[in-house]
Formats: structure tokens, C-alpha cells, sequence
């Protein structure tokens, strides 16, 4: 909520330049996570892994998974796959892993059978 001075003035004014520092804070914080999450690729070197993951039936099964996987930090791009019954993972080596990403889809009622792919 913005603070209003009671007078236009210049030290009313001044004021209110000093006091959102906090909010300053979070914004820089804010910005330091993105950067890290989305940087471009060209900064980092991305690995992409294409998971088998049974017992996926229907829309949520796959929208439960990918968010799973999505809440991981280093995350990039997750898409699924109901027909093939396939999790394709782009994440960033230096803030997740391959068995990060494993485990948090195990801990699930889904289940990771096999790596298909690993680049």
C-alpha cells in the first residue's frame, strides 16, 4: 500500500524515497531468482533427460508429475507425454540432478522405470 504525505512537500516527499528499502530488497532477491532459473541457455550448459514414467492415466496424472518436477530449483522446461507415457526434463546441472528429479516424481504414487534419453 502506498504511503501519501498529508502536504505535498519536499521532505513529505523525501520521505517516502527513504522508507521502501525492504521492498527494494525483495525485488533484487526476486530478480536473483529468475536470473537463475531462466537464464539463457548460452550461459550455462543445460541437460535435457526423457524419463518412462508409469501409471500416468489421464491429464492430471500428467499436470500432477510436471508440477512436481517444476517445484525442483534448476528446473528450465518440463513437457509430458500421456501417450508415451514420457517426462521430458531440460534442467540445469549446476542446480538439480538427474536423481533430484528421479526421486521427487518416486516420492509419488508415480514411478520412474528408466532414463530414455540423456543429453
Amino acid at each position: 500500500m502506498p504511503i501519501k504525505p498529508e502536504k505535498t512537500s519536499l521532505g513529505a516527499c523525501a520521505a517516502n524515497l527513504r522508507r521502501p528499502r525492504l521492498k527494494n530488497r525483495v525485488k533484487i532477491l526476486t530478480l536473483a531468482f529468475l536470473l537463475t532459473k531462466y537464464l539463457p541457455a548460452k550461459y550455462m550448459n543445460p541437460q535435457k533427460i526423457v524419463l518412462k514414467v508409469e501409471t500416468m492415466t489421464c491429464n492430471h496424472c500428467t499436470n500432477f508429475v510436471k508440477n512436481t518436477i517444476n517445484e525442483l530449483n534448476g528446473i528450465l522446461q518440463t513437457d509430458m507425454s500421456l501417450a508415451n507415457g514420457t517426462a521430458t526434463v531440460t534442467y540445469n546441472p549446476d542446480l538439480t540432478g538427474k536423481d533430484q528429479i528421479v526421486s521427487a516424481i518416486n516420492e509419488t504414487h508415480y514411478k520412474v522405470t528408466s532414463v530414455l534419453a540423456e543429453t
